[in-house]
């Protein structure tokens, strides 16, 4: 058995599973974060973080078993409490990381990215016109900051350059 032949076929094998999982990607991310619509309880903000701080002050009285699980159960509410294209973002980054070539995960990112805080800036908008501009802030505030804090572990460079010509 020839083990160039073989290398051969597997490399062909592994680029086009990375082929298929950046389509996929890319599918997942027009349709989650690019294309998204909120619906009125993805924006309401701040009723849905003080719901989340509610349901989380439980019973003093548990076992060292319980708190364990109530501590991953407060977890799972914390994120689901982040605006919903920020988490799909954010999912599939996260999946397609370490599997893509690193150039290619930025230019993913970035987009990503870039949709993300789109919806971010458009929600946060939403929210001032209903609850006010502090509500509006802090929304925008807080996920940002949760933002940047989830992509700091890729260590990717998400600047771009703009260039216009006036003539």
């Amino acid at each position: 058995l020839d083990t160039r032949a073989v290398a051969r076929t597997i490399s062909g094998i592994i680029e086009d599973s990375q082929e298929r999982l950046i389509f996929v990607s890319q599918f997942l991310l027009q349709k989650e974060a690019v294309r998204f619509r909120p619906t009125a309880e993805d924006l309401n903000y701040p009723e849905k973080l003080l719901l989340l701080k509610e349901n989380s002050q439980g019973d003093l009285n548990t076992t060292n078993e319980q708190q364990q699980e109530d501590a991953v159960k407060a977890q799972l509410k914390v994120y689901e409490s982040w605006f919903p294209p920020m988490r799909s973002v954010l999912r599939v980054l996260s999946k397609i990381f370490r599997v893509v070539e690193p150039r290619v995960f930025e230019d993913i990112a970035f987009q990503a990215v870039q949709a993300c805080t789109n919806c971010l800036k458009d929600a946060a908008q939403h929210i001032l016109e209903n609850k006010g501009v502090i509500h509006s802030d802090l929304f925008l505030v807080k996920h940002l900051l949760i933002l940047r804090e989830q992509l700091s572990p890729f260590d990717i460079e998400l600047r771009a350059v703009e260039r216009q010509l006036d003539f």
